[in-house]
C-alpha cells in the first residue's frame, strides 16, 4: 500500500524548515550516560541546624540537587548529586 505523504528532505530539517502539514518528521533518540558527581552535607542536631531555606538554595543554584537525606539519632546526611561537567 502506497502513501501519499512524502517525507520531509533532510536539508529542510537542518535549516529550522517546518514540513508541510500532516508530515511528521522522524523522530531522534540520543542516549547518553550521566556521569554524576555526589556531595555530603552532615549536621548534628545538637550543635548545628538543619539546612535553612537559603542554604538549599544557594546549593540549588549551583546545580546540586538533593536525592536523599538519612537520618540517624542525632545526625542528619543530607546526599546532593549534579551532573558532572
Amino acid at each position: 500500500m502506497e502513501s501519499n505523504m512524502s517525507l520531509p528532505q533532510p536539508s529542510s530539517l537542518l535549516t529550522g524548515e517546518l514540513p508541510s502539514p500532516g508530515v511528521t518528521p522522524p523522530m531522534l533518540y540520543v542516549y547518553e550516560d550521566t556521569v554524576w558527581e555526589y556531595k555530603l552535607l552532615v549536621r548534628t542536631r545538637d550543635q548545628e541546624e538543619l539546612p535553612s531555606e537559603e542554604e538549599m538554595n544557594t546549593l540549588g543554584a549551583q546545580g546540586w540537587e538533593l536525592a536523599g537525606i538519612a537520618n540517624q539519632q542525632k545526625v542528619v546526611h543530607f546526599y546532593f548529586k549534579r551532573p558532572r561537567k
